[in-house]
């Protein structure tokens, strides 16, 4: 997570167009607290789009468990 948001970001932020989304306090993610994060995310997420998950990604797993939100295109 940053200590001070760069200012590139800032002003995407200000207008709502920039989430940060941190469900851990470490100062890098681990396996363990990035799947958390990313099935947080699948939760709060409306649809998703999974791009170029092969079998052997951590995201694979993922993309069976929530594919009632995957988006087709």
């Amino acid at each position: 997570m940053y200590k001070q948001i760069p200012s590139e970001l800032q002003s995407l932020l200000d207008a709502n167009r920039l989430l940060i989304i941190s469900v851990s306090k470490a100062v890098r993610q681990s396996k363990a607290t990035a799947l958390v994060r990313n099935r947080y995310i699948c939760e709060i997420a409306d649809s998703i789009l999974f791009v170029g998950v092969k079998e052997s990604s951590s995201l694979y797993p993922l993309s069976l468990v929530y594919n009632n939100k995957v988006e087709s295109w």
